[in-house]
C-alpha cells in the first residue's frame, strides 16, 4: 500500500476540487491509487447528489454564448443565490453552453443531452458531482440553441445573470436590435405580435373586460359596448405583446415603429431564473416551535 502524504492530497484536490477530508477519505479506500481515488470521489459524489434530487432548486444563472455559428441560451439551477455565484458553478454552466454548441441536439433534447459524453463522463455525472462538491441540488433546467447562419441575433444578459434574452431578426439594425432586447428583458412581452395571440386568450380577456366594465356599460347602445370593451382588451393585450409595446427609450413609439420597412422581428427567447418554480415558503417561527417541541 502507498503511504499517503501530504503532497498527494495536495495534487488530487487540484485535480478534482474536492474537500480536504473527502481527498483523504478517496485516497485511504483507494490506498493511494489515484485514478481510483477520482472514481471514488465521482460515485461518492452521485450518490449525495441523489439524495438531493427532491430539494427544490428555484435559484442560478442564464448562460448565453454565441459560438461556432450558434447561440445558446441555458438555465442552470441550484438552490441558493449564494451557490449560483460561486466560480465552480458559473465555470460549469459556460462549459455547459460550449457542451450544447457540439452537441448538434435539437432544443427538444434535454434529457438525451444529459446522457451524451464529453471529457470522458455523461453530462448527468458531471452535474452530480457538482452538486455533491457545492452541497446543493444543482439542475440543467433548459437550453435552446439557434442557427446563425440565414438571421441577425440580439442578446441580453443582465449584470446578474437572472435574466436572458435572444431575439432573431433580419434587416434591424444592431443596436436597435440590442435595444430590443433589452426591452423584452425588462417588459417581459408574451407574444411577438398581435397575430401570434390565440383566439382562446382574446376570448378569455374580452369577457374579464366585459364582467370588469359591466357598470360602465349599462344603458349603453351595443355599438357602443362592444368599442369599449374591445378598447380595453386591446390595451391589456399591447401591454403583452412586443411589437405593440411603448418602447422604454422613448414612449412615445411603439417597438414596431422603429423597424425599417424591410425590417422583421422573427422571434424571442427570454429566460429568467426559477420562472414557473414553485419555491418553498419557510415558516421559521413554526420550525423553531416543532425544534423546541422535540
Amino acid at each position: 500500500m502507498k503511504k499517503i502524504n501530504i503532497e498527494d492530497i495536495k495534487k488530487l484536490r487540484e485535480i478534482t476540487s474536492a474537500g480536504l477530508m473527502e481527498v483523504k477519505k478517496a485516497l485511504d479506500n483507494a490506498q493511494g491509487n489515484f485514478d481510483k481515488a477520482i472514481k471514488w470521489l465521482r460515485e461518492n459524489g452521485l450518490a449525495k447528489a441523489a439524495k438531493k434530487a427532491d430539494r427544490i432548486a428555484a435559484e442560478g444563472a442564464i448562460f448565453i454564448l454565441n459560438i461556432k455559428n450558434k447561440i445558446i441560451i441555458l438555465e442552470l439551477n441550484s438552490e441558493t443565490d449564494f451557490v449560483a455565484q460561486n466560480k465552480f458553478f458559473l465555470e460549469f454552466g459556460n462549459k455547459l453552453a460550449n457542451y450544447i454548441a457540439d452537441s448538434n441536439l435539437k432544443n427538444n433534447e434535454l434529457e438525451n443531452f444529459k446522457e451524451k459524453i464529453f471529457d470522458k463522463e455523461k453530462i448527468s455525472e458531471k452535474i452530480a458531482f457538482l452538486s455533491a462538491k457545492l452541497g446543493e441540488k444543482i439542475n440543467l433546467r433548459r437550453f435552446y440553441v439557434l442557427d446563425l447562419k440565414d438571421y441577425q441575433i440580439g442578446s441580453y444578459l443582465h449584470v446578474n445573470k437572472k435574466i436572458g434574452v435572444i431575439v432573431v431578426a433580419k434587416n434591424v439594425d444592431q443596436d436597435l436590435l440590442k435595444d430590443i432586447a433589452m426591452q423584452i428583458a425588462a417588459m417581459n412581452p408574451e407574444y411577438l405580435n398581435l397575430n401570434e395571440i390565440p383566439a382562446a386568450k382574446k376570448e378569455e380577456e374580452y369577457q374579464i373586460a366585459k364582467k370588469d366594465l359591466k357598470n360602465t356599460l349599462e344603458n349603453k347602445p351595443k355599438e357602443i359596448q362592444e368599442k369599449i370593451i374591445n378598447g380595453r382588451v386591446n390595451k391589456i393585450l399591447s401591454d403583452i405583446v412586443l411589437e405593440e409595446q411603448s418602447f422604454v427609450k422613448d414612449n412615445s413609439k411603439k417597438i414596431k415603429q422603429l423597424l425599417r420597412k424591410d425590417a422583421k422581428l422573427i422571434t424571442f427567447i427570454r429566460y429568467e431564473v426559477g420562472e414557473g418554480i414553485e419555491k418553498k415558503v419557510e415558516n421559521f417561527k413554526d420550525e423553531v416551535m416543532k425544534q423546541i417541541k422535540k
